[in-house]
C-alpha cells in the first residue's frame, strides 16, 4: 500500500540519529500554538508549508498568513540557567499545487557547563532564514505527499564561558557570529477520510548544520511528529499531536505529547482554541496550557493570536498574525 511504504520511509528518516541544537517546533503559526502544537493533522492554510506540506491539498484554493511568534522558556524572572529566547517571524502564501514560504527562526540560550567544568556557562544563538518551495501531489483521493524545499542561510554563535553577568541571554545574543548556507527540506504525508485526518511530517530532513566561531557545530535535528485529528472545516478540529523521536536541545531532550481544540463560532466569524503540550523525556512533566482566537474581520480576512504558559520550567510564548483565505 502507498501509505504504508511511505511511512515506513519516514519512519527510517525519523530514527536515525543526528547531531542535535534542534530549534523549537513550536515556534509558527498562531492556529498551531493555539492549539498546543497538535497540528500535523489539522495544517491546511499557508502554515502548512511549515507544519506538514501535504496538508495544502486539503485546504483552500488561496491562503496567505503573516504571522509573528516569541517564546521564553527556563527559570523564569531570574539570571540563573538555563534560560531560552526564542521568535519566529513567518510569511507564506499558497495555491494548489504551489506553496512559497519565507521565515526566520531565531533561538538563543544559556546552560551551565556539567562536568567537568562547573561553574561555567554555555552561551549559544542560532538565527536560521528559510526560503522555502512547497510541491504537494495527490496520489489517491484520499492520500496526499508534499514536500518544501528550503535554501537556510544560518547564523551561528557560541562560547563557553566563566562569568555570562547578570543577563546571561544578552550576552549569548552580543556573541561574534559566523554565517553559512545549506539546503533542506521537509517531507509530509495526510489521509483525509471524511472526519477523520492522519498526517506525518518529517522537518530538516538533511540536518544543515552551522558552524560557530569558535568552531562549534550547530545543526538543525532532524524533527518527526505524527498526528490524528477529527475535522470538521466549518466548525471544529480536535487533534493530537506526538513525536516520535527525542531530540536533544540546549535545555534537554524533548519528545512532545500535544492535543488540542478548535472550534467556530458566530457563522465561522470567531474561532476559539485551547491546547495542551507536555514533554515526555523531561523529569518535571509540567503541562504547557495554551489558549487562541481568531477574529474575521471581512469573510476572507481574520486576525489571529494565541497564548501559552506554564510552571516551572518557565514555558512562555504569544503570537499575533494575520490569515486571508478562500
Amino acid at each position: 500500500m502507498p501509505m504504508l511504504r511511505l511511512t515506513l520511509i519516514m519512519a527510517c528518516l525519523a530514527a536515525s540519529v543526528a547531531p542535535a541544537a534542534a530549534q523549537p517546533v513550536e515556534l509558527v503559526g498562531a492556529r498551531a500554538l493555539g492549539m498546543g502544537g497538535a497540528f500535523v493533522a489539522v495544517a491546511d492554510d499557508a502554515t502548512a508549508t511549515y507544519w506538514n506540506p501535504a496538508g495544502l491539498a486539503f485546504g483552500g484554493l488561496f491562503s496567505t498568513v503573516v504571522d509573528r511568534a516569541e517564546l521564553e522558556g527556563g527559570v523564569r524572572d531570574a539570571p540563573e540557567t538555563p534560560q531560552l529566547r526564542a521568535s519566529s517571524t513567518f510569511i507564506g502564501l499558497t495555491s494548489l499545487p504551489l506553496g512559497l514560504s519565507y521565515y526566520r527562526l531565531s533561538e538563543t540560550t544559556a546552560r551551565a557547563e556539567p562536568q567537568p567544568v562547573p561553574g561555567r556557562v554555555a552561551l549559544q544563538s542560532l538565527v536560521t532564514q528559510h526560503a522555502g518551495v512547497t510541491l504537494v501531489q495527490s496520489i489517491l483521493p484520499d492520500l496526499a505527499v508534499g514536500t518544501t524545499i528550503k535554501l537556510v542561510r544560518g547564523r551561528a554563535a557560541h562560547a563557553v564561558v566563566g562569568d555570562a553577568g547578570p543577563e546571561p541571554i544578552e550576552a549569548a545574543e552580543d556573541l561574534p557570529t559566523r554565517s553559512s548556507t545549506a539546503f533542506d527540506l521537509d517531507v509530509g504525508a495526510m489521509v483525509s477520510m471524511g472526519a477523520l485526518r492522519v498526517g506525518m511530517l518529517v522537518r530538516n530532513v538533511r540536518e544543515p548544520t552551522f558552524e560557530a566561531p569558535d568552531e562549534a557545530s550547530l545543526s538543525l535535528s532532524r524533527q518527526a511528529r505524527l498526528g490524528v485529528a477529527l475535522v470538521a472545516r466549518h466548525a471544529w478540529a480536535f487533534a493530537v499531536d506526538a513525536d516520535l523521536r527525542r531530540v536533544d536541545t540546549p535545555l534537554g531532550e524533548r519528545r512532545d505529547v500535544s492535543a488540542g481544540i478548535e472550534r467556530w463560532l458566530l457563522g465561522r466569524r470567531l474561532g476559539l482554541r485551547g491546547g495542551v503540550r507536555v514533554n515526555t523525556a523531561a523529569d518535571d512533566r509540567k503541562p504547557v496550557g495554551s489558549v487562541g482566537a481568531s477574529l474575521h474581520v471581512t469573510p476572507t480576512l481574520a486576525i489571529e493570536a494565541h497564548w501559552a504558559d506554564s510552571d516551572a520550567p518557565a514555558d512562555r510564548s504569544w503570537s499575533i498574525g494575520a490569515r486571508s483565505a478562500f
